[in-house]
């Protein structure tokens, strides 16, 4: 039993770690697209005043001679292209992110079931422990029972001595046995609670998981400028 808690605790570890590794992979990633978004935004609204001042220029009644209205019809259909390519990429980048992330939370789900069974495995632990703790309970009461039957009897008259001794060499070799036991299970209530221990402690996210998992959470939960 201990070998199977000792290998989920390795393997919840492992997994533990890999989770961290992607998600710190994702957060690079949606910075990055973020860091690209924010570019593409600052070029959209340059993009939208060129476009107010085309638009003012094309709608102003009275034209100087020298007009270029041929030149910045030009230059408007070329700019609604740019930003036409700008959103098709950021719509991309952003289906991307979310094809990227379905393998995390498949991920995460997994590691949520491997602490669901350390959890159980620990449950399993401590019943365990209070058995043996009963056990030891019901052994010292006997032994205490027999030792103050021993005490409360009358005393051995020196003729039957002689027949009486194998009985005592009984009642030793029965309190030896039972010391014995109690001394087993002491020693296996000890070692349970170490290992219950350690699996309590292996439960618990490690910082660099709490960090990595709230660093994802709030750049999926981050709504996406509308262009």
């Amino acid at each position: 039993m201990d070998k199977e808690c000792e290998d989920m605790y390795k393997a919840y570890q492992g997994k533990e770690s890999e989770l961290v590794d992607v998600l710190k992979r994702e957060a690079k990633f949606v910075s990055d697209a973020k860091a690209k978004e924010e570019e593409f935004e600052g070029r959209l609204k340059t993009l939208s005043k060129e476009l107010q001042e085309a638009r003012s220029i094309l709608t102003t009644t009275s034209q100087p001679a020298d007009c270029q209205c041929e030149i910045l019809k030009s230059r408007l259909t070329e700019l609604k292209h740019h930003v036409a390519d700008r959103n098709a990429k950021i719509t991309a980048l952003e289906l991307q992110f979310e094809a990227d992330n379905l393998p995390i939370k498949k991920k995460v789900a997994v590691l949520e079931k491997s602490l669901d069974q350390a959890k159980h495995k620990i449950s399993e632990l401590k019943a365990e422990v209070r058995r043996y703790q009963e056990q030891m309970h019901d052994v010292t009461v006997g032994l205490r029972t027999e030792c103050d039957r021993c005490r409360r009897g009358p005393p051995l008259r020196e003729e039957s001595s002689a027949q009486t001794s194998p009985s005592v060499a009984g009642d030793t070799a029965v309190d030896t046995k039972k010391d014995k036991e109690i001394a087993i299970l002491k020693a296996l209530c000890k070692s349970r609670n170490a290992r219950i221990a350690e699996l309590e402690q292996g439960t618990k996210p490690s910082r660099s998981l709490r960090s990595a998992l709230k660093e994802g959470k709030e750049n999926s939960n981050t709504p996406a400028n509308p262009k």
